[in-house]
Parts: structure tokens; sequence; C-alpha cells
């Protein structure tokens, strides 16, 4: 990075061919951030080897109002994290020698149903456990565990055909905490305040199709897409993370059958979210229209991932500059010193400083973040591909009145002079909740 120090036209600031001369903001370099990307997954992977996750404490108790989603959001880490690291988290073994104490008779958490009601958290939660099924069975293709998967396939899922027809489109629903909580009962759901959670099952139920396709599955399938499709995502206050996790599975659809309904439809979707879901920073309004909340960084992966799989899908630069601007800044002030992931204010025009909304949400983002990091390591080069071009670039204020250097987002830090985004994995929890970072600036301020 030169040393020499940056002219920038700001005419605003004094009059007509006013300029100012402001010293280059220090970056990281590419290698810099390799290192980095090396401690984030030796943190997440340590985290999640953790007390929290120790022997039994990796299964829930029966009455968790989240069905498979601790276990299944476990399981998924653990398989991605052993093909980033070569290593088993230390509750993995357990996990899968104590699977059938916890789970009924067709494999999967929670009670029988019926057909006639559901829990669309119990349908959530259990869409976690069977997308870690396939990926275990992806690595590991025993007879067992596609025994499993197609039992849970037909017993939970395709059993609720009829439910997934009618399931609720409209209509206000009371608001929830970061982990959701059932909220009432329409048509024989058992409905969340995590609007349309329901629809995280298809990520799972996809990767049951892609390893073992049938016309019967698909049509399921498609019924689910379609009836996703037809809810006005911003009048019900859609939560986001299930909104890109259909987004991803949808994709999924693309990619194992080359369908182009399907990539069509994927892009919609993500369009909606990068137009109306997503912050200032490059992370998440945890609900569609709801600014006044917090983010979460299980649905800045999700972001991070359909991005990816969007431009691997079209080769569009647009989703490749939207993949690394989620991640050098989205994914960055998610994850926690401790290798854990939490929430954070939601920047926007008229919110313009960042701060954090919960040091972690270990029962689901810091498990989630293992499947940030390990799409993050497929694409490490193409997210990375810029980083010393855009350490070199002279700032630039954008129409929101952020100051960027290429994708990377400056900041105010506590009031002082700009900066670049610090790295939040490094700062202690302690003056994590006093840090303060002006995001947004008036034109003409911020240098």
């Amino acid at each position: 990075m030169p040393e020499a120090a940056r002219r920038i036209s700001d005419k605003s600031a004094g009059g007509e061919g006013c300029r100012k001369e402001y010293t280059m903001v220090s970056m990281e370099s590419k290698e810099q951030l390799r290192e980095e990307f090396r401690r984030r997954v030796e943190r997440n992977f340590e985290r999640l080897c953790g007390d929290l996750y120790a022997g039994e404490k990796v299964f829930r108790e029966a009455t968790y109002d989240w069905p498979g989603d601790w276990e299944g959001r476990y399981l998924l880490a653990s398989v991605l994290l052993r093909r980033l690291t070569g290593r088993e988290t230390a509750s993995f073994p357990y996990l899968m020698e104590h699977l059938g104490e916890h789970t009924n008779e067709y494999g999967y958490f929670g009670e029988v149903t019926d057909g006639n009601t559901v829990s669309e958290q119990q349908l959530s939660g259990n869409g976690w456990f069977l997308r870690g099924l396939c990926e275990l069975y992806a690595d590991s293709p025993e007879a067992s565990l596609r025994r499993r998967i197609e039992s849970i396939v037909s017993n939970l899922f395709m059993k609720c055909t009829a439910l997934y027809a009618r399931y609720p489109v409209s209509g206000a629903r009371a608001q929830g905490g970061v982990a959701g909580s059932a909220v009432g009962e329409n048509g024989g759901w058992l409905l969340s305040s995590d609007v349309g959670c329901a629809f995280i099952a298809l990520d799972g139920v996809t990767a049951a199709y892609a390893l073992f396709p049938s016309e019967e599955l698909k049509t399921f399938i498609d019924g689910c897409i379609e009836k996703f499709l037809s809810v006005d995502k911003l009048a019900v206050h859609m939560q986001t993370h299930s909104t890109l996790t259909c987004c991803r599975a949808i994709l999924r659809m693309y990619r194992a059958t080359k369908e182009a309904r399907y990539l069509a439809r994927a892009r919609e979707v993500f369009d909606l979210y990068v137009s109306h879901g997503m912050t200032l920073t490059y992370e998440n309004f945890n609900w569609f229209g709801r600014e006044d909340t917090w983010t979460e960084p299980c649905a800045v992966t999700d972001s991070l991932i359909a991005a990816l799989d969007l431009y691997d899908a079209t080769a569009q630069p647009q989703y490749l500059t939207l993949a690394r601007r989620i991640w050098l800044n989205g994914f960055r002030l998610c994850q926690r010193i401790n290798g854990g992931a939490g929430p954070n204010s939601c920047v926007t025009v008229r919110n313009g400083v960042w701060e954090m909304r919960m040091y972690e949400a270990y029962f689901c983002c810091t498990m989630r973040t293992a499947e940030g990091l390990y799409r993050a390591g497929e694409a490490l080069d193409l997210l990375l591909s810029e980083a010393d071009a855009d350490a070199c670039r002279a700032p630039e204020q954008d129409g929101f009145g952020r100051w960027m250097c290429g994708d990377r987002l400056l900041c105010s830090i506590n009031g002082g002079t700009l900066a670049a985004l610090p790295d939040i994995m490094e700062v202690g929890e302690e003056e994590l909740k006093t840090l303060r970072l002006q995001i947004v600036f008036p034109k003409g301020e911020g240098l």
C-alpha cells in the first residue's frame, strides 16, 4: 500500500474547487485476510468443542420447542468443519451414537405428526437435521443413513403436503425474540414468530432430492416452492433467514435439474432480499420491514452462500461483488472473539451507527457460522481477489452516505477519524459492548 497521501475532491466542504488532503486508510492485505480466515475457522471449531456443546448437552430436552434444530445445526457444522480441518468436533461421536435415544420411531425429532397438525418450528428444526444427515451421507454413504433420510422425508415432510398447500400467506403475527417462539395456530399450523420458518425445511429436503431424486419428491418440493413464492414477504414481515434458506434450496434444485425456472425464481427472491432485507453493513434485517430490531448471522451466512451460488450459476459480476462485500463487511462483523456469532444493530440511512445487540446466539448462529466459513473457504480466492487493490483505492462516498474503498466499508470508531472496519473477532466482549461504528455519514462528512 502506498505511503503517500491521496487527494480527494470535496466541493461541499469548502466551496467550488476546494480540495482536502487525506491519508490513505490502512487495511489488511490479501495474505493477512487469508490468515484471518484460518483463525476464524479454528476459533469456531474450538467454540463448538466447548462446554456448551459437550457430551449430552449436544441434545436438547424433549420439551424444546425447536425439535431437531440444535442437533441438526450441530451435526451440519461438525460435518462441514471436518471437511475444513480434518478433525471431528468433540461431541460429534456422542451425537451419532445416541441419536436413536432422542428421535422417534421414524428417525426425526419431536412428536410424530399425523399430517393434520404440525409445528413449523419442528419442520424447520428437522430440516437442519435432514440437511446435516445428507452432508454426512455425501461423505460416508452408509445404508443406515440413507434409510433414516428417506424415512424423515416420507414420514415427516411429505406427510405434511396438504398442510404446506394451506400455509397462511397473509396476516400479522405476534413479534418474537432472537430465538423465535410459538405464536398461535392457523389451519393446523402451529405458527412461529419467525415467519416462514416452515420453508427452511426445503434446504434439507432438496439436499435429499439431490442425493436420491424421485418425481414424487420433486412434486412435493415444487408445491412448497410455489407456496413460498406466493407469500407477500414484505407484508407479513417474513424472516429473512427463512427467505434466504429457501432461496438456497431453489438454487440447489437448479443445480440438480438444470431447469431454468428454478434459477429465475431464486434470482427474484435474492433481488427482493438485497432491495428490502439487507442492511448498509451487508448484514440483514431479521424480518422484512423491521429495521428496529437486529441482524442475524444465520441470514448473513445464507446471503453469502446465495450470492456465491448465483455467481456460479450466472457468471454475472454483481453477485460476486455482493459476495465479496458480505464476506469482507457483514460476515466479519458477526463473529466474536470466542469463535461464536451474534446479532448487531440494523444500519440504515436513518440509523447510521453499528453496535452489538447480543453477544452470541450460541443456539443457532454460532453453529451456522461453520457453514459460512466452509463456503467461504471454497471460494476464498474469489472473495479476496480484489483485497489488495481495495487497500490502494482512495475512499469514495456512495449515495447512501457510506465511505468505501472498493468493496470494503470505512467507519468512524467511537467518534474518531475515518478508519477501516475493525476486525470484530479481535475485540473483547466488554469492549464490544461499548463499541460504536459510524457507517453512514451526511454527504461530504466522514473524512
